[in-house]
């Protein structure tokens, strides 16, 4: 969109902005009370005064022109789904209250939606499709791919889909996630699968060996078998066996390779490895554990979300046609047949499938939708998503979530 340096109309622009200040008062406009009363003539029904207050805007008076009592900024010709904040971070992205209010989410866990700098790479089957002429051994096409990188066609170079950065010179002990996060730390991607805990602990060990390629001093030794073979061992079959996460266990299994060049020697090392791992990317940090205030807040915001798992079909309509809050759903509750009979259990295929990515139909459930609070998409597919699949509804945040 253009922007016009006058503020007297807007005829051709949304934006504009300004350091000359209105005859109210700019400190008394910073309080939100102040800002909704000069809404008394506000002409739109499709934004509310509140969205906009909200936002750091009050009303000129003049058509449908906001302007924010922090920055300065003005938006007018509004349409239907403009959302106040997005377009006030939009056009103004450096105003305190836009920061203010995007380092409250963060805290709380809730990461605003930015479109991706390449958004027909947002899904992880169209990043590995553009590996197919990708020759190099040093590297797995797919752990590049599920880090957000898409090939660019030319040597060993690679960019993020979300955030456009790009690598090249890959090392064989270089891990793609680690990379990713130690480079471009505030890439979304980053943030919605890794956490705010994995990207401070990369940056901590990127500080403390001065930069070395994936937090290792030395290089590492040459791997005596392939990951192929080694998800072949009998530890890692006893591992997949107990049922945990294949991709987890290969790609303990390749760090360790990449490490020392050998497999794990028994399965409880190799499970043990799995687990610290998952406990480390889902952030389960023990200095931050006793935040309960930052809990209790994420809590009420996932309330919903669990109500989108194992709906049936009724459910799911009276569900996208009702305002009102969902009860949870219960998943393991024994169903009574007839008296005397023993309670019968969901079956496990209905268990799955009210926990599978409803988009891939292939991984866990793990981002809730806001303001929706729909919980239908695993980390990969939902960067891709712009509307709710279930309720159509605009997606303006999305929570990382994990199911016990």
């Amino acid at each position: 969109m253009n922007s016009d340096s006058s503020s007297d109309s807007m005829p051709l622009s949304r934006s504009i902005h300004t350091n000359t200040l209105s005859t109210r008062s700019e400190v008394d406009l910073k309080i939100i009370e102040n800002r909704l009363r000069t809404y008394s003539n506000w002409p739109l029904e499709f934004i509310t005064p509140e969205q906009l207050a909200q936002a750091g805007f009050y009303y000129l008076n003049i058509a449908d022109q906001v302007k924010c009592a922090f920055c300065n900024g003005i938006i007018g010709q509004w349409e239907v789904n403009d959302q106040p904040l997005q377009e006030h971070r939009k056009f103004f992205p450096d105003c305190p209250i836009v920061r203010q209010q995007e380092l409250q989410q963060e805290e709380i866990g809730i990461q605003s939606v930015r479109t991706p700098k390449s958004p027909e790479f947002s899904t992880l089957e169209s990043r590995t499709r553009s590996f197919n002429t990708w020759n190099s051994t040093i590297q797995d096409p797919s752990l590049l791919a599920q880090a957000g990188f898409f090939y660019l066609g030319t040597g060993d170079e690679v960019r993020c889909f979300y955030c456009d950065g790009g690598l090249r010179n890959w090392l064989q002990n270089d891990d793609p996630w680690f990379e990713h996060t130690r480079w471009f730390p505030k890439c979304p991607h980053v943030m919605l699968v890794k956490g705010s805990n994995y990207i401070k602990r990369v940056i901590q060990r990127s500080t403390e060996n001065g930069g070395n390629q994936s937090g290792n001093q030395s290089m590492p030794a040459t791997p005596t078998i392939t990951v192929d073979d080694a998800m072949n061992a009998q530890a890692a079959l006893d591992a997949l066996a107990m049922g945990l996460n294949a991709g987890r266990v290969r790609a303990v299994v390749q760090r360790r390779l990449n490490l020392t060049g050998r497999m794990f020697n028994d399965t409880e090392t190799l499970v043990s490895a799995v687990l610290d791992g998952q406990i480390e990317d889902e952030g389960f940090d023990s200095s931050e554990a006793d935040d309960q205030r930052v809990t209790n807040q994420v809590t009420q915001l996932l309330l919903s979300a669990v109500s989108s798992v194992g709906l049936n079909s009724d459910e799911t309509e009276r569900a996208t046609s009702s305002s009102s809050i969902i009860s949870p759903a219960v998943p393991e509750m024994s169903v009574m047949t007839e008296v005397g009979e023993e309670p019968r259990q969901p079956s496990d295929e209905r268990r799955l499938k009210n926990v599978e990515c409803k988009i891939c139909m292939a991984e866990e459930v793990g981002v809730v939708f806001l303001p929706c609070g729909h919980l239908l998409s695993c980390v990969m597919c939902a960067p891709a998503m712009v509307t709710c699949p279930l309720c159509r509804q605009y997606i303006r945040g999305r929570v990382r979530t994990f199911l016990s």
